[in-house]
């Protein structure tokens, strides 16, 4: 909901059939109000041109249940991105825009926990400034019909069309947006394709589009003089200057610059660098610094990059249309994916599209987006398993993490603010670099730093907390396994069996590894064995009541190509031939010798499928504030966290109640039906079965009770047991029996 001005821009302006769009003429004396409907159906993340998607009947009716209509279910439309921008989301950005120019939305200073206690949102715009004149004008937008410009200008004006969005900008931000949206249309098509390459530099022998021009530099002059890109690269270290140039290149200059040019490219530059760092000769002669750089930028040429203002404008578009971006997602990636929306190649669940804020402020905004790009350099750097940079910004989060956490903890201390949206807390951020950069530590072979880190992490309170039973267990591996320490594990096992939080896995593995100190003849006291017998017998209703069954299948393995190849084995070699599969093939082999026709191997997907199929509606049909925050979101933020539940409880409850008094046909049936719909979208929903058949044999087999006892897990607790499941899951049919397997 939104409360709106009596004095506000109304003038819609349809677009013109050419690709230009016509400017609303109006004046100040003519200000109206708009048209509600008008305005909420252009809401922040929500308007790119996707594809037409099947509405599934939310509403549970036994008599459908027990009554198959029979009919196919429609399967959702899929379309091409063939039309221009729609003009209504480009007339209401400037709309907003203007009128975050005349005071009448002001920055943002959200009160976050006034909002959530109210479960309410209603955006309060200012009376208008009519002295002040309209600054942004429609006709100076020209559009083009470049797919890559479309995605980016369409992300701009999504955001920009909801007025909350506009309060994370001040003025000077504004105009500068409003200087990017103007460009000319090869401007548009040159800007769109470089912030799809990485942050840095680029020569000019290494910017090629054809499609834009075979000279680009009057194009990069445009960019350069709006600020949006830069060609001023003398500012930058000589190493990243250096970077640039070839081997060749590299060793031509050192014979230019007479310095010995044998050696790598990284040797090279090193003896270029120190001697950048030389003095003349003599007073008043050239010094070898200049020297060096005279003959640097003449064999270069020109270069540019994307200027640091437009990389934190992009950053603040990108991260107000989609908040909850995955931290690994580049740029270039979440391009990929809007593009695949615009392509209907992805169809993202219908949902609720009434949004809450997740920023307060434009500050808080900002120290997300800066805590996220440390978080997604260094999971870059664990990728290349560079672990000295890993520890590089685990040792920042440490230096930045107490006094942050003391302001934080201050202000949630008696916080009603949901957890999935404290995640977006700067602090949160910082806790999971931290967090990450554990396994940088374990590395040393000195583990007093990480021990520093784990006991920091368990002492605090204010994020993360369902995470203490993972670092407890590290903890006491630590203690146990490096530093012999049985009395301290001993400790740190009895402390940490009486907090909250821990999941029952956590409990598990710490109960098991109290067993094994139970075992220890020496270097443990008495009392201390007194104090684990007492923690292990408060906990034990926790140990599973049943003992997996354990097979061996006898199987011969192959020699890999590759260290990282999959295991191949010899499933048969007798004298008809001889066939070679991997270890879920050999398995399957095997239970169908047992009466198993039938196999799937889902990598521990089905009870997702199975949960998410049965609990669809409740997981997108139900507004919880703040747990959908974009359109293109795959589950509501809330499943990752302890409340799911309960901010569900009746519906979840009544879902359970009607799926148990069904009979297994109308269940199996119902299960199937949903699915072939639900597979379509992109959603949590991991759907790698074959076909929807299978689907329905394996909920006729488990039964109606063994479908509900999985969903169960899931709805306790869908963060840790949305994996660990069977890889290899078989049935027969026609006897009703399913059976699992878990490789080893």
């Amino acid at each position: 909901m939104q409360k709106t001005p009596k004095s506000k821009l109304n003038r819609y302006i349809k677009a013109s059939t050419s690709k230009h769009i016509n400017d609303n003429s109006y004046s100040n004396e003519k200000l109206k109000t708009p048209n509600k409907n008008n305005t909420s159906s252009k809401n922040s993340n929500n308007s790119f041109s996707t594809p037409e998607q099947l509405t599934y009947n939310s509403r549970l009716n036994l008599q459908e249940f027990t009554s198959p209509s029979g009919k196919s279910p429609r399967i959702v439309r899929r379309k091409l991105f063939d039309e221009v921008i729609d003009s209504d989301i480009i007339t209401q950005a400037i709309e907003y825009m203007n009128l975050t120019k005349q005071g009448v939305i002001s920055l943002n200073n959200f009160n976050m926990e006034e909002i959530y206690s109210r479960s309410t949102f209603e955006y309060q715009f200012n009376k208008i400034n009519t002295t002040t004149p309209l600054k942004y004008k429609l006709n100076d937008i020209s559009l083009c019909d470049d797919l890559n410009s479309k995605i980016l200008f369409t992300t701009i004006f999504n955001v920009f069309c909801n007025p909350v969005n506009c309060g994370y900008f001040n003025e000077n931000e504004l105009d500068f947006i409003y200087s990017i949206i103007t460009l000319p249309i090869n401007a548009q098509m040159l800007l769109a394709r470089m912030i799809k390459r990485s942050r840095k530099w680029f020569r000019k022998c290494n910017i090629k589009y054809p499609e834009i021009g075979e000279e680009l530099k009057d194009t990069f002059e445009i960019l350069v003089s709006r600020s949006i890109c830069t060609f001023d690269i003398k500012d930058e270290q000589l190493s990243t200057i250096l970077e640039l140039l070839h081997v060749n290149e590299i060793q031509q200059l050192c014979k230019s610059m007479k310095i010995n040019f044998k050696g790598n490219k990284e040797s090279n530059i090193e003896k270029l660098i120190k001697l950048s760092k030389t003095k003349p000769l003599f007073p008043g002669l050239k010094a070898p610094r200049d020297t060096l750089y005279a003959a640097i930028f003449n064999i270069l040429g020109y270069c540019v990059s994307v200027s640091a203002l437009t990389w934190n404008t992009i950053d603040k578009i990108i991260t107000l249309l989609i908040p909850n971006q995955y931290p690994q997602k580049s740029i270039a990636d979440m391009f990929h994916m809007l593009c695949n929306i615009y392509l209907g190649k992805i169809v993202f669940p219908n949902i609720s599209k009434c949004y809450f804020p997740v920023f307060s402020n434009e500050i808080h905004l900002t120290s997300y987006i800066n805590a996220k790009s440390i978080l997604f350099t260094m999971l870059q750097y664990i990728e290349k398993k560079n672990w000295k940079e890993v520890q590089k910004y685990g040792k920042l989060a440490m230096d930045i993490l107490p006094m942050l956490l003391k302001d934080e903890s201050s202000r949630l201390k008696h916080s009603v603010l949901p957890m999935h949206i404290r995640c977006y807390m700067p602090g949160y951020t910082w806790m999971k670099i931290l967090s990450t950069s554990i396994e940088a530590f374990k590395k040393d072979k000195d583990k007093t730093r990480v021990v520093e880190i784990l006991l920091f992490l368990l002492e605090q309170n204010c994020h993360m907390n369902m995470n203490k039973g993972k670092w407890y267990n590290e903890l006491v591996s630590i203690e146990m396994y490096y530093h012999k320490n049985i009395e301290t594990s001993a400790s740190f096992i009895t402390k940490a069996l009486n907090i909250e939080n821990l999941t029952q896995v956590d409990k598990i593995n710490l109960m098991e590894r109290a067993k094994k100190i139970l075992k220890k003849k020496v270097a443990i006291k008495p009392v201390t064995k007194v104090n684990v017998n007492k923690a292990l017998a408060n906990h034990i209703h926790n140990m599973p009541k049943y003992e997996p069954v354990s097979i061996t299948i006898d199987a011969t393995g192959m020699q890999r190509n590759t260290t990282r190849s999959k295991s191949i084995w010899c499933i048969k070699n007798d004298t008809e031939g001889q066939s070679y599969g991997s270890v879920e093939t050999v398995a399957f082999n095997y239970y169908c010798e047992q009466g198993f026709p039938n196999g799937l191997h889902c990598e521990g997907a089905l009870p997702n499928i199975l949960f998410c199929t049965l609990f669809w509606e409740e997981l997108y049909d139900i507004h919880i504030p703040g747990t959908f925050v974009t359109s293109y979101q795959e589950a509501p933020s809330d499943l990752f966290t302890e409340q799911f539940y309960e901010n569900r409880k009746e519906k979840i409850d009544l879902k359970l109640q009607i799926a148990s008094n069904l009979n297994l046909e109308s269940l199996s049936f119902l299960m199937e039906e949903k699915f072939i719909i639900l597979r379509q979208y992109q959603s949590i929903m991991i759907s790698n079965l074959q076909n929807n058949l299978q689907l329905k044999e394996i909920v006729q087999c488990l039964g109606v009770q063994g479908v509900i006892g999985i969903c169960k897990r899931l709805i306790d607790n869908f963060k840790l047991w949305k994996a660990g499941f069977p890889d290899l899951i078989v049935w027969n049919y026609e006897t009703k029996e399913v059976g699992i397997h878990l490789n080893k």
